[in-house]
């Protein structure tokens, strides 16, 4: 057994030695999620041998290799859709101060949250749910995020909003030396570690909030985790419950008003991240399910299409009634099986030796390859391709990078693929970043307010205090950057549009700069009030100077022309019989200066005008 093969069994081990909660619904949701976990971090073989067992039986599956790892599309499909954060989002807020919005933006850059959410996105659409703990560093006050897993929480809902927690339930690894400091007797339970397992409880859903820690243990509390000993008091110096529950927003004004010791709505420490708005429940566990199993039977055939290319891939050669001459004894494996073999060569003669007591004819023979590589690849193949189409991904957006049609790596989605899986799951992980952020506000802004406290009991100057906004913050996700090929098509199309006026300026804008819509009203109104022109008296209009003769006639000729027009039309009544002097000279009057009506006469009596 190699390196790798020991420590994904090693892994294997310690995930089927977590404990589970109580309750079958409970069980089922994480031990489904505990699978996809490991498919995602690389350490499902025990899932993929036991699966190979059941396709192949028992006595095949034995013959094969160990099953191979190279080929997982659900990692692959969950990889390709994280495009999310591929870069920061900006944070933006009506009402906060550009410092503040700096501030807080450049704490929550510093702590490595945007990185890490590219993980947690991806692990988001795998498992169907993530939770982000939020936290701060008393030391310096620096924000500390952990991604936490679905099946290590057993959460809880209220009736008003089934798809966000009012209890977490978190399973956690502490070190036994850590609680034998505080006073706690405990023995290690966690596999091969010096770490003890305890609950980390959270718990808003009542009028009297409250956080404690557990040890492991004790009897069944339902579906949750069991709850053994209560160590909150050895660990925190005391319970945190009611008025010592430190997550809490800042109160409002009118709470103030009517109660200057009022404290602010508790809060939990973290926020749940959804692949899709569920709505009525806080788990999805089993969606993707037809990904997930057809995963497993990909990585079953993968692992036959090796069988085949390392066993039965050539065509086999038998003797009858003989045996190759000069065979040679060597120690073949690591078991000490002595083989003969006889080396063979293109060049070489290969000698026959016929067999003692053997009285007919030595022939020779080969029979065909045992497999068909190509069309087991092919089959392997278009799996993949269906397992990618039930995942939402377009054949239109894969480029392939490579022709072998094995690799659940050889994909990649195209920049307006990319574009289009960000608009799609910004809709989903918007609402849960700004809760995010939310949170971070609040954690921020108590941090600061027990700073205050500090210096004004000691006597010291007040530091700078933060009043950042709990609430109303929205993100913009930067998008993949066009090639300049799409940039010149995507503004044409939109300047095409915008002329036939079937889009508004600050549509155009937003589309062109990849905006919200209220950003993009602002600047456009900015940009038009920066170029409207300062309102001047009118000026008297221009008089012609005598000198510009040939400017008068070129202002004057447009007049002249539609008179002649007039003349023409009349003439034309004439030669139809109608009387119509009176016309012509009605209309030759309307002329304010005189000589342009003698040189139209003029022009009339010279043939200037066609009679």
């Amino acid at each position: 057994m190699d390196a790798i093969t020991t420590a994904a069994a090693n892994a294997n081990a310690a995930q089927r030695s977590i404990p589970l909660p109580s309750g079958a619904g409970e069980i089922n949701r994480v031990r489904s999620t505990r699978s996809r976990r490991a498919m995602l971090e690389g350490t499902w073989s025990s899932l993929l041998a036991e699966r190979t067992t059941q396709v192949l039986g028992a006595t095949r599956a034995a013959m094969q290799a160990d099953p191979s790892l190279s080929l997982n599309p659900f990692k692959s499909v969950c990889r390709a859709l994280s495009v999310l954060y591929d870069a920061a989002p900006t944070i933006q807020h009506p009402t906060a101060t550009a410092d503040d919005l700096r501030t807080l933006t450049g704490k929550i850059a510093a702590s490595g949250l945007w990185p890490m959410m590219q993980r947690v996105q991806q692990y988001t659409l795998g498992l169907r749910e993530m939770l982000v703990h939020a936290a701060l560093d008393p030391s310096n006050g620096a924000l500390r995020f952990r991604a936490v897993y679905p099946d290590m929480v057993y959460a809880r809902a209220t009736e008003d909003r089934p798809d966000e927690p009012a209890r977490i339930e978190e399973l956690r690894a502490r070190s036994a030396g850590y609680l034998r400091s505080r006073g706690i007797a405990v023995t290690p339970n966690v596999v091969n570690t010096d770490e003890v397992w305890t609950v980390d409880v959270y718990d808003i859903s009542g009028p009297v909030p409250f956080h404690a820690v557990h040890l492991l243990g004790g009897g069944a509390t339902g579906a949750g985790w069991q709850l053994g000993l209560d160590i909150t008091a050895q660990i925190y110096g005391g319970p945190l419950s009611g008025e010592a529950y430190p997550w809490r927003a800042t109160p409002t004004r009118a709470a103030l008003a009517d109660n200057p010791d009022a404290q602010g709505a508790p809060v939990l420490p973290f926020v749940l991240y959804h692949a899709a708005p569920n709505g009525d429940r806080l788990w999805d566990p089993y969606e993707w399910i037809e990904i997930v199993d057809g995963t497993l039977t990909a990585g079953v055939l993968n692992s036959f299409l090796l069988h085949t290319f390392a066993d039965a891939s050539w065509p086999q050669k038998y003797l009858i009634g003989g045996a190759p001459a000069g065979a040679a004894v060597t120690m073949a494996d690591a078991e000490g099986e002595r083989r003969a073999y006889v080396p063979a060569d293109p060049t070489s003669i290969l000698v026959v030796e016929k067999l003692p007591g053997f009285d007919g004819q030595v022939t020779a023979g080969q029979f065909q390859p045992g497999g068909d590589i190509a069309t087991q690849e092919s089959v392997l193949g278009n799996m993949i391709s269906a397992l990618m189409e039930s995942a939402g991904i377009s054949p239109s957006d894969v480029q392939r990078l490579s022709g072998n049609a094995r690799s659940g790596a050889a994909i990649a989605l195209t920049n307006e693929g990319k574009r289009e899986l960000q608009r799609r799951y910004q809709a989903i992980f918007e609402a849960s970043d700004q809760r995010l952020v939310r949170l971070c506000a609040i954690l921020l802004n108590r941090y600061s307010d027990g700073l205050e406290l500090a210096a004004e009991a000691a006597g010291q100057p007040i530091p700078t205090r933060y009043r950042f906004p709990e609430g109303g913050y929205s993100l913009t996700y930067p998008r993949i950057p066009r090639s300049p090929e799409e940039l010149k098509a995507h503004r044409e199309h939109i300047f095409a549009l915008l002329d036939r006026g079937m889009i508004t300026p600050a549509e155009a804008f937003a589309a062109l700069h990849d905006v919200p819509l209220d950003v993009a009203e602002r600047r456009v109104r900015e940009i038009t009030q920066e170029r409207e022109p300062v309102e001047a008296a009118p000026a008297e209009p221009a008089q012609p100077e005598p000198s510009q003769p040939a400017q008068s006639a070129q202002v004057e000729k447009p007049k002249r022309d539609m008179m002649r027009e007039a003349i023409q039309d009349v003439i034309d009544a004439i030669q139809d019989g109608e009387s119509a002097a009176d016309i012509a000279v009605t209309l030759l009057a309307l002329l304010e200066d005189e000589d342009d009506e003698e040189d139209v006469l003029d022009d009339v009596s010279a043939g200037g005008v066609d009679a």
